[in-house]
C-alpha cells in the first residue's frame, strides 16, 4: 500500500512538472522577441528559417522575403495583392482573404501600396521601449503589434479580422536591446510614418506618428572683396564668401551669380563657401548686383546679395620710341668731313643710346638719355657716296626711320686750268698791245710817285 502511495505520488508530481514545463515555455513563447510562440495545440509547425522560428503567429507565415529594402517591398506588394501569405514554401498554413484587412487596419491603402518604393519606404527599427526609429530619429511611439492568436483569453486584445488581434508591444520584449527591422512607408508630403510591417513575419504595426523637427534654411551674407586691376586687360577680380545656417537640414550647394551673366555652383554640405569670379571692364563705372543661392533638402532655397563696384576701364598710355631725323654738315669746303645729328622722340619710355652708321663700314654708338645726339667728325673719300644712318636705343628696342637717313655724296677732284689766249686776228692784237701799253704807264708812274713819297 505504501508502495502504490508512493508510486501515485511520484506520476503525480511526473505529471505537476510537465504541466508547469509545458506553461512556462508557452509563457516563454509569449515574449521571445517579434516572434510570440502562441501554441496550435494540435499544429505541427514548420520552421520558416531564417525569417522566424514560430510562423504560426505570423501575418505572413515565413515572414517577408529578401534582405534589401527594395525586395522586401517586392514582398509585401506581392502578398497584398494576392490577399493571402500563400507561397513555394508555403502551401499548409495559408491565410487568404485577410492581409488587406489587416493592412489597411494599419493605414495602408492599396494605392500607399503600389506606389511603395525605395524613395519613400525605408528600413527602421521597432525598439523595445516601443519605439520606431529611422536613421536614429524617432518617427512612431506606442506601437501596438498585430499577429495571429489560438488563445481564447483575448484580455487586452483587440480583434482586426479572423485570428487577427492587436496589442500593446510589451507583450513581445524581453529585453531593453531588443530591435526588430521595420519597414515602414513615410508620407512624402507631411515627412510622418505612416504605415508599418516588421520584416520576420509581416506583422502589422500600430503607432502614434511622431512629426520630424522643423527644417530650416538661413543666407546670413554675401561678401565680395576687390582684388587685383589689371589695366593692360581691362579686367578686375573679385573674391566672394557666401555664409548659411541650416538646421534638422543638409546644405546641398551654393550657386554664385556674378551678376554679369555668369554663374559658379558650389557642391558643399558646410555652412559656408567662397568663389572668385574675374570681370570685365567696360568704358564707363559700373554697379552689379552679385547673388549667392543656398539649397538644402527639403527646404526652400534661400539668397544674398552683395554690391559690386567695377571702375571704368583705364586706357593705358602707348610706349614708343621714334628716330625723327638725320641731319648731316659739311665741314670743309671741298665737303669731305662732315658731322652728324639725330634726333628722337620717346613717349612713356626714355632713351639710353644713339647709334650712327657712317656707311663706309664704319660706326658709332652714343650713350645719351637726350633727344638729340650727335656723331664724330667722318671724313669721306672725295668722289664717293654713303647712306648714312642712325638709330635709337631704349627699353622698348631699337628703332629707326626713312627720315634718319641721309645720303652723303662727296665731289671728285678738280682738274688744273690751262691759259690758252685765244685767236683774235691782228685788230685784236693791236688792242691787246694798246691795253699792255697803258698798263705800263700806270705801273711806272706808281713806282715814281712812291719813290717821291719815300
Amino acid at each position: 500500500m505504501r508502495m502504490f502511495k508512493t508510486r501515485l505520488t511520484t506520476k503525480k508530481l511526473i505529471t505537476f512538472a510537465a504541466v508547469t514545463l509545458t506553461l512556462s515555455l508557452l509563457t516563454a513563447g509569449y515574449i521571445v522577441l517579434a516572434r510570440p510562440a502562441v501554441s496550435h495545440a494540435a499544429t505541427t509547425v514548420t520552421q520558416c528559417t531564417p525569417q522566424d522560428q514560430h510562423p504560426e503567429t505570423n501575418i505572413v507565415y515565413c515572414g517577408l522575403r529578401g534582405t534589401a529594402t527594395a525586395d522586401l517591398i517586392k514582398s509585401l506588394q506581392t502578398y497584398y495583392n494576392q490577399n493571402s501569405d500563400k507561397a513555394a514554401d508555403n502551401t499548409t498554413h495559408v491565410h487568404t482573404g485577410d492581409l488587406q484587412t489587416v493592412y489597411n487596419f494599419g493605414g495602408a491603402s492599396p494605392s500607399m501600396v503600389k506606389g511603395m518604393n525605395t524613395s519613400n519606404t525605408f528600413l527602421a527599427i521597432s525598439n523595445s521601449n516601443g519605439t520606431l526609429t529611422l536613421n536614429g530619429r524617432v518617427i512612431g511611439t506606442n506601437m501596438n503589434i498585430a499577429g495571429r492568436w489560438v488563445k481564447t483569453d483575448h484580455t487586452g486584445f483587440t480583434h482586426i479580422v479572423n485570428d487577427v488581434y492587436i496589442r500593446s508591444y510589451k507583450i513581445f520584449f524581453n529585453a531593453t536591446s531588443d530591435a526588430v527591422p521595420t519597414l515602414v512607408h513615410i508620407n512624402p508630403t507631411t515627412g510622418m510614418a505612416d504605415f508599418a510591417v516588421w520584416e520576420w513575419c509581416g506583422n502589422l504595426i500600430t503607432f502614434t506618428p511622431v512629426k520630424p523637427p522643423v527644417k530650416s534654411l538661413s543666407c546670413d551674407s554675401l561678401t565680395a572683396e576687390q582684388g587685383t586691376i589689371d589695366n593692360q586687360n581691362g579686367t578686375i577680380d573679385y573674391s566672394f564668401v557666401a555664409k548659411a545656417t541650416a538646421a534638422n537640414t543638409t546644405i546641398t550647394s551654393f550657386v554664385f551669380d556674378f551678376g554679369d551673366g555668369t554663374q559658379s555652383t558650389i557642391t558643399n554640405n558646410q555652412t559656408s563657401a567662397g568663389a572668385a569670379h574675374t570681370y570685365q571692364l567696360s568704358d564707363v563705372a559700373r554697379s552689379l548686383t552679385a547673388t549667392v543661392t543656398v539649397n538644402a533638402s527639403g527646404v526652400t532655397p534661400k539668397t544674398c546679395t552683395a554690391k559690386v563696384q567695377l571702375p571704368a576701364k583705364t586706357v593705358p598710355p602707348v610706349s614708343k620710341l621714334e628716330c625723327l631725323q638725320l641731319t648731316d654738315e659739311a665741314q670743309d669746303t671741298d665737303k669731305t668731313t662732315y658731322i652728324f645729328t639725330a634726333t628722337a622722340r620717346p613717349t612713356n619710355t626714355t632713351i639710353s643710346s644713339y647709334t650712327f652708321s657712317f656707311g663706309d663700314g664704319t660706326s658709332q654708338t652714343v650713350t645719351t638719355t637726350s633727344t638729340t645726339a650727335t656723331s664724330k667728325l667722318v671724313t669721306y673719300a672725295k668722289g664717293t657716296t654713303h647712306l648714312v644712318q642712325a638709330s635709337v636705343t631704349g627699353p622698348l628696342g631699337t628703332f629707326t626711320s626713312d627720315a634718319c637717313k641721309v645720303s652723303v655724296t662727296v665731289p671728285a677732284v678738280k682738274a688744273a686750268a690751262v691759259t690758252t689766249l685765244p685767236n683774235t686776228g691782228a685788230g685784236s692784237v693791236i688792242g691787246l698791245f694798246g691795253v699792255a701799253t697803258a698798263a705800263g704807264g700806270l705801273f711806272h708812274r706808281f713806282v715814281l710817285r712812291r719813290k717821291f713819297i719815300v
